[in-house]
């Protein structure tokens, strides 16, 4: 990737939706254009990730001759083709405030230069300075075009020292993580890479939220459904309840079942409402562990087998 230069009258299609001419110095003199390869290749990604119906580039390419007259010093990065400024717009054909692309650039990991608010314009205004400079730089031209972020009191909290759009256009709030575990992805939408995972119960600080997608951190995403503002009551208590629940509805919708009693060999045997007692007859114990018990088929013939004896031992005592 480098600079190139194009001849004043060059056709040429860069990228799907930006040409050459696009980038041709204000001055009105027939004068080389120059432009790095990168630049137009990141207005185009620009373009799509933002949906916008399309960028019109306001100052490309300057010649040292129109940037000084433009308060430049004749020498800054639109002199070398580093440069735009540019206003994107929605499907509605209104500008896409310079606040939402420059934190687009931020989230794509732009290394370069950025300013918004370009020129001191209003943030809905749109306008915004993008480069391909190598140095990074961050910028609001709203209250100087040589400064950084880090140099001004931030709308957010007043402070300086921020380094990130982010943190010094938005000030956070607190929520709360009421999923099991929500995804954080880099982009707004369920098809980007998660890039981490948050427990049920977590705060977070939420910078703004968008559509259905909440904003917690440079290229961070969740989704704003699985958010709330108070802490969700621990979960093993909501699983303890519903347990209890559940058992209480066994209990009361289920009939209970008798046990069958167990037969005891030194208890009572009862047949026909008749009570025979071990005692009075000494042999009965031996009776019921006879050999022949282990050849009977099933327990109605050896009970059929138990009451013969029985009955004759009655008749022969008497």
């Amino acid at each position: 990737m480098a600079v190139k230069t194009y001849k004043y009258n060059d056709k040429t299609q860069l990228t799907e939706h930006f040409r050459v001419q696009e980038w041709k110095c204000k001055c009105g003199k027939n004068h080389e254009i120059k432009i790095d390869d990168k630049l137009p290749k990141l207005l185009e990604t620009l373009r799509t990730k933002l949906n916008a119906i399309r960028g019109d580039i306001y100052s490309g390419y300057r010649c040292p001759t129109h940037d000084k007259n433009v308060g430049g010093r004749g020498t800054g990065s639109h002199t070398l083709g580093y440069s735009v400024d540019i206003i994107f717009y929605d499907k509605n054909n209104k500008p896409i405030p310079s606040s939402k692309v420059a934190l687009l650039l931020e989230d794509l990991g732009h290394q370069y230069g950025v300013a918004y608010r370009c020129g001191g314009s209003q943030d809905y205004q749109g306008k915004i300075h993008i480069d391909t400079r190598p140095r990074k730089w961050y910028g609001d031209e709203s209250k100087s075009n040589t400064l950084s972020l880090k140099d001004h009191k931030a709308p957010s909290d007043g402070k300086t020292g921020h380094t990130t759009f982010l943190t010094y256009i938005y000030k956070p709030t607190t929520k709360y993580v009421n999923a099991s575990v929500l995804n954080v992805r880099n982009e707004p939408n369920t098809g980007a890479k998660v890039v981490d995972g948050i427990k049920y119960g977590t705060s977070i600080k939420v910078y703004y939220i968008e559509g259905e997608w909440a904003k917690i951190g440079v290229a961070k995403w969740v989704s704003a459904k699985y958010i709330q503002d108070t802490a969700p009551e621990k979960k093993s208590a909501v699983k303890e309840e519903k347990t209890s629940k559940n058992e209480n509805i066994v209990q009361n919708d289920v009939p209970k079942v008798e046990e069958s009693p167990v037969i005891d060999k030194n208890e009572h045997f009862v047949d026909d409402e008749k009570t025979i007692d071990k005692e009075q007859f000494p042999d009965i114990e031996k009776e019921l562990d006879y050999e022949d018990r282990k050849d009977a088929n099933n327990a109605l013939f050896y009970l059929i087998d138990l009451i013969i004896k029985l009955v004759k031992k009655i008749f022969k005592k008497d």
